[in-house]
Order: C-alpha cells, then structure tokens, then sequence
C-alpha cells in the first residue's frame, strides 16, 4: 500500500480522535465560568481627589474604570455612564453622560479551559471646578451610573423517552429521568435560572418549569427601556427557549407577552415561575440538550465622597 496513503489515513484517524476529545468536554457545567455580575464600576485613584477647594481653584476630573466580569459582550453603543450627585451649574456644567469607548467582551473559557478576563475600558469625565465661595467646607456624594444592555445564556437538558408514562411493560429506560429536577448552568450574569424541573403529562408531552431570579447588586428593567425604573418597565425580563424539538407551535410557554418560544415576564420580589409544555412528535429515549437565553438593561452604581473647603 502507498505510504503516503496510509500516512493520510493516520492523520485522519487521529483527527476524528481529537475532535471525539473534545466534543466530550462539552457538557452541562463546563461551558460557563458563572458569577452574579455584569459590568463593574470603581473610581480610579484621585479622579476624583478626596478635596478640592471652592472659587474655581481646583480642577479636577472625575475617572470611572469598567470591567465586564460577566460572560456577555456589550457593544459600545449599548451602554452608558452618567455622574450625579452635585449639581453641574456649580462644578463648571461638565459633560456628565458618556457611551463606552470600546466594547467590552465578557469573561470565557479558552479550549483549553482557561478562563480569559473581560474587557477593561476607562472613561475620563474633564472640567470640573467648584465656582461658588462657601464659608468652612462640606462634603458632596459623587454616583457613577452604568446603564446597559445585558444577557444571561442558561444550558441545561430535558429527558426524552418513548413511553413517558411507563404505561408499557418493559419499556423501563435508565438513560435519564423525566420527572425530576434538571442540572442548570448560567453564564456569568445578575438574572439567573436557579431551577429547572421537567415531568411527563402525556404520552407525548412533556412540561418544565423554571425559576428565573435576579441574584445582582443592580436593578432590572425592560430590555432597550434605558434602564427605565418605571412601574411599567422595571423586573421585565425578555426570554428565549430553544428546545431543538419539534415544529414551531410545539413548544408553548406562559409568558406576561409574547410568542410561544418567546417573551417577557415579570420579575416579583427578585423571581419568576415559568412554565412550558413541550409536545413529542415522535417519542423516543434520548436527552436534549436546551438552551434559553434572558435579555434585560442593568443599571450599577458606585458612590464616593467630595470634600469642598473654603481657600482664603
């Protein structure tokens, strides 16, 4: 036989034994590094000063470093930080609302399992000065909001078999279990999935249920709402199921809104029930990987104290 054929044989025996390796890596709890946040805030180092002095004789910048340490990527456009706190007709009216000057990649996984930090930006907020004369000095707060679009990939698996109920003899399979509570994993982000539940109403469909809770620090609202706290827009959270089975119409899930596959519920006192019926169109035993996917604003905030004294 022709060496270099048996030698391209061997290169490709050993490649569908790498891609095999890998393919058995990918499994639920492994694809994610996890955590509750998304992008966080802190003032960097003497921007702003701890004091400043009052007629105009300190000049000053206010500096907010961003990092995201969840696991979704925000695009420059999709995020917004604004300083409060002091009156801006007082301290020399700066700009006081900026976008991002880059997009900030989210934390993952390399395919070796290394976990790769997200993306570090600054935003240098100029021109600030205390104009008016005061006798002594006081303290002023100075807040730094992120307002900015955010999402949550959640995995997880249901249990597919051909007799649902157990209703034919002989038919016990120990591939996996309908009726029970599911593994779950989150990407690194505030809203979570914390339990998924599945279990068999039919011969050919199939419900689950799960919990959706806001585990951040920050505040959620309506997805695009810019981080509107309104009664109307605040706790909404617009989900995606994709079970992979079926036709469209035969997955149904009760949202406040929307689609069968897709909508959005409200979130009370931080959580959310939802349910979803699946319909089996041709039963039989397998376990399907699913994945649903959670979109919101987020809105952080730091906080940081200014002294203004008076300069004779």
């Amino acid at each position: 036989m022709n060496k270099n054929i048996i030698s391209i044989g061997l290169v490709f025996f050993l490649l569908m034994i790498g891609g095999q390796q890998c393919a058995e890596k990918v499994s639920i709890g492994t694809a994610f590094v996890g955590g509750t946040q998304g992008l966080s805030l802190s003032f960097v180092e003497g921007a702003p000063p701890i004091e400043v002095f009052d007629q105009g004789k300190t000049s000053f910048s206010v500096n907010v470093l961003i990092e995201n340490k969840g696991e979704w990527d925000v695009n420059k456009d999709d995020a917004e930080i604004t300083i409060s706190g002091i009156n801006p007709a007082v301290f020399g009216s700066p700009i006081l609302n900026k976008k991002l000057n880059a997009k900030l990649e989210g934390v993952e996984k390399d395919v070796q399992g290394n976990i790769v930090p997200g993306t570090i930006t600054y935003l240098d907020f100029s021109g600030f000065k205390f104009t008016d004369s005061i006798a002594g000095s006081v303290i002023l707060p100075i807040k730094a909001d992120a307002c900015y679009n955010y999402g949550t990939n959640v995995n997880s698996k249901l249990c597919i078999l051909r007799d649902l109920l157990s209703r034919v003899p002989g038919t016990a399979n120990s591939m996996c279990t309908v009726n029970e509570a599911k593994s779950v994993e989150n990407s690194g982000a505030p809203v979570q999935i914390t339990e998924l539940k599945e279990r068999a109403v039919e011969n050919n469909r199939i419900m689950f249920s799960f919990i959706v809770q806001h585990l951040g620090t920050g505040a959620v609202s309506e997805l695009n709402s810019n981080c509107n706290s309104s009664i109307a827009k605040k706790d909404k959270i617009k989900i995606k199921v994709d079970t992979g089975i079926g036709s469209p119409g035969d997955l149904i899930c009760n949202f406040d809104s929307g689609t069968g596959t897709e909508g959005t519920v409200t979130l009370y006192g931080g959580n959310r029930l939802v349910s979803c019926t699946q319909t089996i169109s041709s039963p039989t035993d397998y376990e399907q990987l699913i994945n649903i996917e959670m979109l919101y604003d987020y809105r952080d905030s730091i906080t940081t104290s200014l002294k203004v004294s008076h300069l004779s």
